[in-house]
């Protein structure tokens, strides 16, 4: 038994650049109530089914996908963040120049527990391919925050800045990710789908988890249940809940105590532990009824209630669709 638990801390060696999360995704639902992501007003004008694809332009060297969206008469590369709980964020050099309204400011904390800052601005729409959003709301990404979130080999932080979309700009459509096929795509159904060419046959089903303001799922190991963050602005897979020992005493701040804790971190430090080369392998991840095999965490020690986050490095060769109107997650099994 301990051979086979020693095999799951085994070294890696590679390229470790990855974004693991956002600003505003992981953590701000512990600071604020529960709420429903409030319905933007759209211009589909398409009655009945619909299929409207817009292609990923590039993925970063982070294997995060990216399109272009258009403000204005703007054109600006975006990248897709699903592990972002707000809708729009965007460089101050990009914003300075887009006709704004400032709606005020939130307080929110990144995973290493540091607390950020960000103004909030109403914009009068936004374009993506045929689909129009308005009005849209977008935080000024804050530069120290990017800085924090990127990582080299060496453990050391990479300047990034970057715009990027959250899951509640896309709340009002159901989305497709199909990053084999280097295409994004807003479609009103999986029959829908279906009709597309899609292999909607081969997609597991599972609920969509959405009451802590984060895109979340259950999945099911031989060393017990994971609750996971689907994060396409992740490169990596992140295990933070103790598999193997439970000792779990790193995570400080939970749903029930973090009201107790207005001040988090009073000194604004880095609270979070990494170790690129420590990893820890699942024989069996399960979602749904499906096994999809084996699983390679990096082991990130986090103050937050954060089980793991799902990013690129299982996402990029899967299909995904998000159906938000009934909680319902779809995942390719190839």
């Amino acid at each position: 038994m301990a051979d086979t638990k020693m095999k799951k801390n085994r070294m890696r060696i590679g390229l470790f650049l990855t974004i693991i999360c956002t600003v505003c995704g992981i953590l701000v639902y512990f600071l604020l109530p529960t709420r429903k992501p409030e319905k933007q007003p759209n211009h589909l004008r398409v009655n009945g089914p619909y299929f409207i694809s817009v292609p990923i332009c590039q993925f970063s060297s982070a294997n995060i996908p990216h399109i272009q969206v258009a403000i204005e008469d703007k054109k600006i590369l975006t990248a897709i963040d699903l592990g972002f709980g707000g809708g729009l964020s965007l460089p101050i050099e990009v914003l300075q120049d887009l006709n704004k309204r400032l709606i005020g400011n939130n307080r929110s904390f990144g995973i290493r527990g540091k607390q950020y800052e960000n103004d909030v601005y109403e914009l009068s729409k936004l374009k993506v391919g045929r689909l129009t959003i308005s009005p849209v709301y977008t935080d000024v990404a804050n530069p120290e925050f990017e800085i924090d979130s990127i990582f080299n080999d060496d453990g050391t932080q990479t300047d990034y800045v970057d715009a990027r979309a959250g899951w509640r700009l896309f709340y009002n459509f159901n989305l497709l990710l199909d990053c084999g096929g280097e295409t994004l795509a807003f479609c009103d159904s999986i029959e829908t789908l279906n009709i597309h060419g899609y292999p909607v046959d081969s997609f597991i089903e599972t609920p969509l988890l959405l009451d802590r303001n984060l895109i979340e799922f259950i999945a099911n190991t031989e060393d017990g249940p994971l609750r996971c963050i689907l994060d396409t602005g992740s490169t990596w897979n992140f295990l933070n809940k103790d598999l193997e020992g439970g000792a779990n005493d790193h995570i400080l701040f939970t749903p029930e105590n973090i009201h107790q804790f207005p001040d988090v971190n009073p000194e604004n430090i880095d609270l979070m532990i990494i170790d690129e080369k420590r990893v820890y392998d699942v024989e069996h991840f399960n979602i749904g009824d499906h096994d999809f095999g084996l699983m390679t965490f990096k082991i990130i020690r986090n103050p937050f209630a954060i089980e793991c986050i799902i990013g690129m490095e299982f996402l990029k060769s899967k299909i995904i669709f998000i159906d938000f109107p009934n909680r319902k997650l779809y995942i390719s099994c190839s």
